[in-house]
């Protein structure tokens, strides 16, 4: 095997919702989490990128990440509803 080891479907699918959830986020709200979460910038330097105060970056990031918990979880509930109702069960 080389280096590179391709992610699990499981794993491209979920990368996929992540990504989908995140676009249904604002824009403050996303790029706050991408700087942040993903990129790892301290509050300060991402209140700096985007030209806000520290406070404001950490009310977006905390909004942020509770609208896509709930995207995420809701969109979990959709898809097991759906797996079970094409295999035909109910519930």
């Amino acid at each position: 095997k080389g280096i590179y080891q391709r992610p699990e479907p499981r794993t491209v699918l979920e990368n996929m919702d992540l990504e989908l959830a995140l676009n249904r986020l604002s824009n403050d709200e996303r790029d706050t989490i991408r700087l942040v979460v993903c990129e790892g910038l301290s509050y300060a330097e991402a209140a700096r990128s985007l030209g806000v105060s520290v406070t404001t970056v950490n009310n977006w990031r905390h909004r942020g990440l509770a609208r896509l918990r709930g995207l995420v979880h809701a969109e979990g509930v959709l898809h097991q509803k759906r797996n079970r109702t094409c295999r035909g069960q109910t519930g």
